[in-house]
């Protein structure tokens, strides 16, 4: 039972960071066309956002 939610939110956190990821993408090139920095640099820091998520998802299911 516990094994099946640390899983979940293994997986959850994976995801998450995924769509952060791509969501980070959407806005870093949307601001590129547009040429407006502040954008830019959101939409990078979603990105780094993101794979930090990514990352502790990985990093959890090796420790646990």
């Amino acid at each position: 039972m516990l094994t099946d939610v640390l899983d979940l939110l293994k997986q959850f956190a994976i995801i998450g960071g995924m769509v952060m990821i791509v969501w980070g993408a959407i806005i870093t090139g949307s601001a590129m066309r547009e040429q407006e920095g502040p954008q830019i640099t959101k939409g990078v820091w979603t990105i780094v956002g993101g794979a930090l998520i990514c990352a502790a998802g990985v990093l959890f299911s090796t420790v646990v």
